[in-house]
């Protein structure tokens, strides 16, 4: 039988008259990355917040590590959160904080850890495998847009969650920073057992780290598979994705 991280079963939300998801049912395996991908305005990070509860499906059932959560109460929602890391579109860092208090942030706050050189070493190994050493006394503004990625990726894994959430984690960077930090997101996944969502409409992000890709419009699921199924499919919403993705390349493109 297999396992399954986190199930959305006919799973709707409204906002005021707008109809943002329609009965959605997908999973997430154990061990396994998916990628959700669509235009903007279709749902995808409706769905993130849904997984966090920072809002409330109208209708269905939402199961993260086998809970229903939809249910819970906000003790028994922290415990739950605290298996979950997360990378916020455009890094989300405390600008105020040095890279060392950053990313030691979720240590302190989260697993109430006050030994300071326990903090210090397990800050120090986790900016190593996101290939920042020595960066720990830098400020937010010294750093490049990959350089901030890769210290939120830092902070969101520091405490060992076993799902890792990323919402647009190559948005805003150069082809090959965003190449870099899928090889990263790939690996750091691999090498932790991680189970991982990440919701792009970055087509090379998501076929380069994911298992599986779901494609959302209009709040609906309209196509799942592989990866190796995508880059195969004649289907005419991946057709008309791919499409639509080239079209606003092209519009954003200098003459």
């Amino acid at each position: 039988m297999e396992e399954y991280i986190l199930r959305f079963e006919k799973v709707s939300k409204s906002f005021g008259d707008k109809k943002v998801l329609r009965n959605i049912s997908f999973s997430v395996k154990k061990g396994e990355v998916v990628a959700l991908m669509g235009p903007s305005g279709c749902g995808k990070t409706t769905v993130l917040r849904l997984i966090l509860r920072l809002i409330e499906a109208d209708e269905g059932e939402i199961h993260l590590y086998g809970r229903d959560i939809t249910h819970l109460s906000e003790r028994e929602l922290i415990d739950i959160r605290k298996k979950v890391g997360i990378v916020f579109q455009g890094g989300a860092l405390f600008d105020s904080m040095t890279v060392f208090e950053n990313v030691a942030f979720p240590l302190r706050y989260c697993l109430d850890i006050k030994d300071e050189g326990l903090m210090r070493e397990m800050v120090s190994s986790m900016l190593e495998s996101v290939e920042l050493p020595d960066t720990e006394d830098l400020m937010p503004a010294d750093l490049s847009g990959g350089m901030r990625k890769r210290v939120a990726l830092a902070r969101a894994l520091v405490y060992k969650p076993s799902f890792l959430l990323l919402d647009e984690p190559t948005t805003g960077l150069d082809p090959q920073t965003a190449r870099h930090i899928d090889r990263l997101v790939a690996d750091l996944s691999r090498r932790h057992n991680l189970s991982a969502m990440t919701v792009t409409h970055d087509v090379v992000s998501a076929l380069g780290i994911a298992d599986r890709v779901f494609l959302m419009k209009e709040g609906d699921i309209v196509w799942m598979g592989t990866s190796e199924e995508w880059e195969a499919s004649s289907d005419p919403e991946v057709t008309s994705f791919l499409l639509g993705t080239k079209s606003i390349r092209h519009r954003g493109s200098a003459p």
